[in-house]
């Protein structure tokens, strides 16, 4: 048990955020148990190029890919702890599969580290809150809920426009979200933060990769894939290079990537459920409320509801 009391404070942040959610651990080493990285993790532009719907293996086994995950969520932890100053992980945290997983495996490893995690959302109701807030307590972070007014949603706007002047497009909330996360992140010391992004792609998040069968299932694999990066990986990456963040991504480590890659589609997602794999393997790690909870993207944190 990590936990060693919850303070609430309500009162306004700077750089517009409020509503804090403080977990303090009982005791905190100031290194990863001398562990030395084995490995440097490789960037999104590694493997974006590659193709998702390989030949694929039938005899894949399951508890090879948790190994893959774990190694890759283990080496991005080690080297956000080695880029941060203070030795502290910095990661956002929706509640979801993803990022829930990705934390539990790095509270698995690192069971004395300060983990720093971070959601947004519209309103205290909002899904991303209320689960996050959970996960938050089950494995001991320093925890900062985002949750803007409208009057401060227009601050966050204005910075954003003002960072990126030559935009010519309404920025979307969730470009505005992330943006102004990254701030507080940086504002709160992080030079490397862990992310979890390519996973839905690679494994069928989304509805159009279940909602399709055979040729057209495997197109939504590849069209999802190619647009990630001009939809989702580039202005992530133009935020935090803003404020002097380096990204690690432990989904699109190559590895990660290789394997998955080899899994036939039918067996990584179905109508009934996305991302099987990755459910089956996370029933080890995670409360079944996480586990069968409907997706909701990261930037879906601003909407009422």
């Amino acid at each position: 048990m990590y936990l060693l009391y919850l303070k609430w404070c309500t009162s306004k942040l700077s750089l517009q955020s409020r509503t804090v959610v403080v977990f303090v651990l009982k005791s905190v080493n100031k290194t990863p148990g001398g562990a030395k990285m084995s490995s440097i993790p490789n960037d999104w532009k590694a493997v974006i190029d590659m193709n998702v719907v390989t030949e694929q293996n039938p005899d894949w086994i399951e508890v090879e890919l948790e190994n893959i995950l774990k190694t890759a969520i283990k080496t991005c932890a080690e080297w956000c702890l080695d880029c941060n100053k203070d030795r502290r992980i910095f990661t956002s945290l929706s509640g979801g599969l993803d990022s829930s997983f990705c934390l539990a495996i790095i509270r698995q490893f690192f069971p004395r580290m300060v983990i720093n995690t971070y959601t947004v959302g519209g309103n205290e109701n909002h899904p991303d809150i209320q689960f996050a807030r959970t996960i938050a307590k089950l494995f001991g972070t320093f925890h900062l809920e985002l949750i803007p007014t409208e009057e401060e949603k227009r601050f966050w706007t204005y910075d954003f426009r003002n960072a990126f002047p030559n935009d010519a497009d309404e920025p979307a909330s969730g470009d505005v979200a992330v943006f102004n996360l990254y701030s507080r992140m940086a504002y709160d010391g992080a030079k490397a933060v862990i992310t979890h992004d390519g996973i839905d792609e690679l494994l069928g998040g989304y509805w159009p990769h279940r909602g399709t069968t055979g040729v057209e299932q495997e197109s939504s694999f590849r069209v999802s894939w190619m647009k990630l990066a001009p939809e989702h990986l580039k202005p992530l990456q133009r935020d935090a290079d803003h404020f002097g963040i380096q990204l690690f991504f432990p989904y699109l480590q190559l590895p990660v990537v290789k394997y998955i890659a080899s899994i036939p589609i039918n067996q990584r997602t179905s109508r009934a459920e996305s991302k099987i794999p990755l459910r089956n393997i996370a029933q080890k790690y995670l409360p079944p409320e996480i586990i069968k909870r409907e997706k909701k993207g990261f930037c879906d944190g601003l909407k009422k509801f």
